[in-house]
């Protein structure tokens, strides 16, 4: 898989994951920097956006600041399947929970 399709792919990741779903200004996203690895078929994607309320993942029911709040997304293509994907350094986007840090 090379470089665009991998961009595409993580692109699309991004939009599915729950927290830019929920409330994820569409046209925020952004992709702001590629990391080229030293092995073979490896990108990491960094991307911005912008969500209508603070918190992470699908926050239905919940009790939510009404504040926008900027996110960098983190994701790392492999051989065309996501390796990694975090969100501020605190949200696992594959796992859909906070990291222990």
């Amino acid at each position: 898989m090379d470089e665009n399709k991998s961009q595409k792919l993580a692109e699309e990741f991004v939009k599915r994951e729950p927290t830019f779903t929920f409330d994820g200004f569409e046209n925020s996203l952004q992709l702001v920097k590629t990391l080229y690895s030293d092995i073979g078929e490896t990108w990491t994607f960094i991307f911005q956006f912008v969500c209508r309320q603070a918190g992470y993942g699908d926050r239905t029911g919940q009790m939510l600041a009404q504040v926008l709040t900027p996110h960098k997304a983190v994701v790392t293509v492999a051989h065309g399947n996501i390796k990694s994907a975090l969100m501020d350094e605190k949200w696992d986007m594959v796992t859909r929970q906070f990291i222990d840090c």
